[in-house]
Order: C-alpha cells, then structure tokens, then sequence
C-alpha cells in the first residue's frame, strides 16, 4: 500500500521522508483536539448568554433581522402557539388536538403538504423556549 501526503510532502516510496511522518500525525491530532475543544467552549459560552444557535428559528418565532442570534415572536402565528397550550392544559390527548387544528389552522407546512402532527405539536409543547415566553411553565 502506498500513502501519498501532497501538503506534507510524504510518499511512502521515500523512504527518507518516512521518518517525521509519524511525528506530523500526532502534532496534527493534538491541533485537531485543541480546535474541538475551543469550539465546543465558543458553543459553550453563547448557549449560557442566551443566544439562539440554530439555523431555522422553532414554530412560533422569527429571526430577529438586527442579530440572528436573537428570536422574536412571531406575531402572526403567536394565537395558533397559545391556542396548543389552552388545549394541553385542557386535557386533551395531542392526537385529538392535532385534529382540531387541522380543520382550523393551517399548518406550519401547508405549503408543503404537512400536516398536524404529534411529534411536531410535542417539540412545541416541551421547548422550553416556547414555554417560557408563552407561560406554560413545564409540559
């Protein structure tokens, strides 16, 4: 088998340049490690500041257009958000709101062809996001 490291300059055929390759590796793993680590901290420190990280803001808000890292509710879907915790809080078994929301309010996908779904009406019910700016404490 033969390797070839074109930035390194490595053939295996040369024999010579064989001796530092190992040394290369690890200096490269340690640099790889030290990079995950500092990224991890950068995620780290915005998380604790508050700051939304994602790339598509949840069912409810909108990106802020002044800092994308800052959500703002979305006005115009705002009733439909309090309108699945009123029926939560009643009582009622998602699979049954899910229908009354699909003969009332359209569908955060309609364009798409989605409908209301359990698994999506449970990701707004337990964000805790959605929880602490509509009031609805834990689900």
């Amino acid at each position: 088998m033969r390797y070839i490291a074109v930035n390194d300059g490595v053939d295996t055929l040369n024999k010579s340049a064989m001796d530092i390759t190992p040394f290369r590796n690890i200096l490269n793993e340690m640099y790889s490690a030290d990079v995950s680590v500092k990224i991890k901290s950068a995620y780290r420190a915005r998380f604790q500041q508050g700051k939304f990280m994602g790339t598509t803001a949840p069912y409810g808000y909108v990106k802020d257009p002044a800092d994308h890292n800052h959500l703002l509710i979305d006005d115009k879907v705002a009733h439909v958000v309090k309108e699945i915790f009123d029926l939560a809080l009643k009582g009622m078994e998602l699979p049954k709101f899910a229908d009354i929301l699909i003969n009332s309010i359209s569908t955060p996908c309609r364009l798409c062809g989605g409908a209301w779904e359990k698994q999506a009406l449970n990701v707004i019910l337990r964000g805790t996001r959605t929880n602490a700016i509509f009031g609805a404490g834990t689900a």
